[in-house]
């Protein structure tokens, strides 16, 4: 197993190319410290013969084997899925316990194509509390840039995040919505929350937010 870690920092502003763009883009955004750590398993086959992601370009963000691969994911650390699956800890002095304390699923795999020549990878990673009350959904969206896994998109919720894809450049999160009074277990709204692509900082955006009472 190969645990691989980088930072995507913005390279010089007069690059050009769906690559550049990207660079550009993202060195005027909050994201661009953004840590994406990839552990690679011996059936991640990018066509190295050491299995390495540095000498083994993403030329395709279809071809990524993201279930059988490894993903940070805050709050959750580093979760090694197997077919779609992983299984944490609340703490590393759990992992000897007999029964781990989380449940996570990619319960959704989706391509977009936001604008043309361009491929994005979106993930849901949805995660259970097995041994106490709670969930997280994730949304993570990824693509390929210069020969190498770039994240693009990252939010979480609490409890669920279901996503609706209104256009190819337009996608929807319903989560669950708190008042100040409501009770952890119970929220009394929910959050649809709408994002648009900008083909300039080259991610998903938020432009529109609808509270809407639960019955």
């Amino acid at each position: 197993m190969i645990r691989l870690q980088r930072r995507c920092a913005p390279k010089a502003a007069n690059s050009t190319g769906i690559a550049g763009q990207f660079r550009n883009g993202i060195s005027g955004h909050s994201h661009r410290n953004t840590q994406l750590i990839i552990i690679l398993f011996p059936s991640l086959n990018f066509g190295a013969e050491n299995g390495d992601i540095l000498t083994a370009p993403c030329t395709s963000v279809e071809k990524v084997d993201f279930k059988n691969a490894a993903i940070e994911v805050r709050r959750r650390g580093v979760l090694k899925f197997d077919s779609g699956t992983s299984y944490s800890y609340d703490s590393p002095d759990h992992a000897e316990a007999a029964h781990p304390d989380w449940q996570n699923e990619i319960s959704l795999d989706h391509i977009i194509n936001p604008e043309a020549g361009l491929s994005l990878r979106m993930i849901v990673i949805s995660s259970g509390h097995l041994t106490g009350t709670g969930a997280w959904g994730t949304v993570l969206i990824f693509t390929c840039v210069d020969g190498r896994l770039l994240k693009v998109f990252d939010r979480q919720y609490l409890y669920s995040a279901k996503v609706t894809f209104l256009e190819p450049h337009v996608i929807s999160i319903t989560s669950p919505d708190w008042d100040k009074d409501d009770p952890k277990c119970c929220p009394s709204h929910e959050k649809l929350e709408s994002f648009r692509w900008n083909p300039v900082r080259k991610t998903f955006y938020s432009f529109k937010t609808i509270r809407k009472t639960l019955n």
